[in-house]
């Protein structure tokens, strides 16, 4: 039996036997998927093909029609993967709010000044930073309205690494980035293991 609080992401994720439809349209059928702790998984397709529908079953956003998910081989109630595990879902699109780096990263938590450095560092926004008259302590306005799309980007990915995930999910999280800082933050991203 699953915790509902705290429960650690220790093998997979898997779905089983998925069936899924938008109205008339089936998206999946009898479909089968397994995401293995620490492995990294990249979707591609078409728009319209069902890759953030997938997500989105996944995270429990859209309801399963037929099929079971299964977080380490136990049943999860209500597929619902957010009241288990610690999720990071960092879409395209970040919304920032009106106030300083520093809150913006850690929505005002305890703030870990040694773990805020390093991930910084992980996202690439160390020069970004530098560049702020009062560093962390600098206002963002709200939805990044005085930053540019790719540092928005990056502070959005920062925010979610800076809480933990056990599941880190990017839905062109980072398709504002050159290639060059994609492929750093990537690799970045691939060294926490």
């Amino acid at each position: 039996q699953l915790e509902f609080k705290n429960y650690s992401f220790k093998k997979s994720i898997e779905m089983k036997n998925i069936n899924f439809s938008y109205g008339t349209k089936k998206i999946f059928n009898n479909f089968n998927f397994i995401i293995k702790k620490g492995e990294i998984i990249g979707l591609q397709g078409k728009t319209g093909s069902g890759k953030t529908t997938l997500v989105e079953l996944i995270l429990g956003l859209q309801k399963i029609e037929n099929g079971k998910i299964y977080l380490d081989n136990n049943d999860i109630p209500g597929e619902d993967l957010f009241n288990l595990i610690r999720v990071g879902y960092v879409t395209q699109d970040i919304f920032l709010m009106d106030d300083t780096f520093e809150n913006n990263l850690t929505f005002k938590n305890k703030n870990n000044i040694n773990k805020l450095k390093d991930i910084i560092n992980l996202c690439e926004l160390e020069d970004f930073i530098s560049s702020l008259d009062q560093g962390v302590k600098s206002i963002i306005k709200e939805n990044g309205k005085n930053i540019s799309g790719g540092q928005k980007q990056r502070i959005g990915l920062a925010r979610a690494l800076y809480q933990n995930p056990d599941l880190l999910i990017l839905d062109e999280a980072t398709n504002a980035l050159d290639k060059i800082t994609q492929d750093k933050i990537y690799k970045n991203i691939k060294s926490l293991g």
